[in-house]
């Protein structure tokens, strides 16, 4: 399992309650993406990531990587360490590459009807940290603060409902 420090939990008190960016939401209602992001950070750039969620969102809000709520990767990224290499559709052998190397990568995990992250049809972030031999991903879950098993399928199972794996973020250090 790739090492990614704590797990976050985005309800977590002191930044749970707290305006994510600029806008309305709080890190508890949106926080999962950004949650996924500082976790990618401790594990590939470990030197500069945030040691808080609230100082990830002091650094993408001085670096301007909000829009109101809404993180703007290329911006935020850079603010905590890490740098765009790849955002796409869901490609299990891709994902083992990545994860093989000791890269994280981000899910967007489709499980409610309507929601969506604005790339596709995602409504929650979880970090796959990890692959397990029976066909399974390990995911960190910013909502629960644990790791989970889900299965490597792009229709999956989300915390026992069905789920889609709708999209693939990789960050990777902005120092290589």
């Amino acid at each position: 399992m790739i090492d990614v420090g704590a797990i976050v939990k985005q309800s977590d008190l002191p930044h749970g309650p707290m305006p994510l960016g600029k806008g309305g939401k709080t890190f508890a209602q949106s926080g999962c993406l950004l949650s996924c992001m500082v976790m990618a950070a401790r594990a590939v750039n470990k030197k500069q990531a945030p040691a808080s969620m609230t100082e990830a969102n002091m650094r993408i809000m001085a670096a301007n990587g909000y829009a109101g709520s809404g993180l703007i990767t290329s911006v935020a990224g850079p603010a905590i360490g890490i740098s765009k290499a790849f955002v796409g559709g869901y490609v299990a052998e891709d994902v083992s590459r990545y994860v093989r190397s000791g890269v994280p990568v981000i899910f967007g995990i489709d499980h409610k009807a309507g929601a969506s992250s604005g790339l596709s049809d995602a409504d929650h972030f979880v970090l796959c940290v990890g692959e397990l031999p029976g066909g399974s991903w390990q995911i960190a879950d910013p909502a629960t603060g644990k790791v989970h098993e889900i299965p490597r399928t792009r229709r999956t199972l989300y915390r026992g409902h069905s789920a889609d794996i709708s999209e693939v973020r990789v960050f990777v250090s902005t120092t290589q």
